[in-house]
């Protein structure tokens, strides 16, 4: 059996993306027949709650080791300290954290491989000249600010197993550690397509739920998700994500009262979210174009989450996307920005029952290629081949 330890400094739970992708990879390595170890760093603001508390919030049923390791939590202090003083103080922390954690790790479970994303470099550099096999994953560019670790770390180094999350991606940390591409494997996102129940559309059904599930945050193009429900008073619009204060703030940004067609639930657990999804009839994902990573680089989860409940997609035109889906074929793609193009888009596939079915169909059936136990299996096929 294969031993494996996951080494992130996550925090988990949390409402972000990433803690939804360490999960439920290490749940597909369980399933896999893989000995997994997630360690993470304990965090004050989740004090109370332990690993039953984490299956339950993220609906897992092969439960897996989870070590909670000591760990500074500087954020704590971000409303009494500038960042003058909290950035150094942070470098220093997280330097001393992932090199004690690294050795814990290799002292204590003698892992075939050590798991991690781009955000420790501490700890590779650390593992690099300790010799020991790595899995890398980027999620995103590394910061500036760290480069020459990562240099260091990843030219040369034949214990190292590369993958990014999208080509753009790849393609980019080749050009800044000037490697050959070739040695860096695509590794997307995924989903676990049986929390989704794939229900048939109401094409009788008269007025339409438009549904966006995911952050609030700016990249994510929840403006003009509002603007284009401005635009479609016919049907109902729901948003699912952020907080009460977020929503009270875009309530108020957009001038949207009670007599909205658009609806505002706050965040919910992942092992509740797949509910959600059968009471929609159009899918949405307005990612903005104007930041680099949402553009070029992202795998977002809720894509994959889309296609798996079988219910039509409408998304932004962007690189990032059309590397999983295409336009008219599995999804309708509209310029990213652009709420009146979103608009013309809804009312194509409300108005179009055959491209709905089709849509939904063609993005059912892509899934099965970007699901967790894929990653899963084509991670352990990669470890294999380099340590045979």
């Amino acid at each position: 059996m294969i031993k494996i330890v996951y080494f992130s400094d996550a925090r988990i739970p949390s409402e972000m993306a990433n803690s939804v992708s360490i999960i439920n990879l290490c749940n597909a390595f369980t399933q896999l027949g893989v000995d997994i170890n997630l360690v993470k760093p304990w965090r004050f603001r989740n004090r109370n709650i332990n690993s039953d508390d984490i299956y339950k919030i993220y609906g897992i049923k092969n439960k897996f080791n989870i070590v909670n390791t000591p760990y500074l939590d500087l954020s704590i202090f971000e409303k009494i300290f500038p960042n003058l003083i909290l950035r150094p103080a942070n470098y220093f922390t997280k330097r001393v954290w992932q090199r004690y954690i690294a050795d814990f790790i290799v002292n204590k479970f003698s892992p075939d491989v050590i798991h991690m994303r781009n955000n420790i470099p501490f700890a590779l550099n650390h593992l690099t000249k300790k010799n020991k096999f790595v899995l890398l994953e980027f999620y995103d560019e590394p910061s500036k600010f760290y480069l020459d670790i990562y240099k260091r770390s990843i030219v040369g180094n034949k214990k190292l197993i590369l993958t990014a999350i999208t080509s753009n991606l790849a393609d980019r940390i080749s050009e800044l550690f000037q490697i050959d591409r070739k040695i860096i494997e695509i590794s997307p996102s995924g989903v676990d397509k049986s929390r989704f129940s794939k229900t048939a559309l109401d094409s009788n059904k008269v007025r339409k739920t438009i549904m966006y599930i995911g952050s609030l945050h700016s990249n994510r193009g929840i403006d003009n998700f509002i603007l284009a429900s401005k635009n479609v008073n016919e049907h109902d619009f729901i948003i699912i994500g952020g907080t009460k204060e977020d929503s009270k703030k875009l309530k108020a940004k957009f001038n949207l009262n009670n007599k909205s067609n658009l609806s505002f639930i706050s965040h919910q657990t992942h092992s509740q979210i797949s509910n959600y999804y059968d009471n929609a009839d159009i899918l949405i994902l307005p990612m903005t174009s104007n930041q680099t990573h949402t553009k070029l680089y992202a795998s977002p989860n809720k894509l994959f989450e889309y296609m798996a409940s079988g219910k039509p997609i409408i998304a932004s035109d962007l690189p990032s996307i059309n590397e999983v889906v295409s336009h008219n074929h599995s999804a309708l793609l509209f310029k990213p920005d652009d709420s009146i193009d979103l608009t013309e888009k809804i009312y194509q596939l409300v108005n179009n029952k055959k491209l709905s079915e089709k849509l939904s169909l063609n993005s059912f059936d892509l899934v099965d290629n970007y699901t967790w136990e894929t990653k899963a299996k084509n991670m352990l096929d990669l470890i294999k081949d380099r340590k045979s």
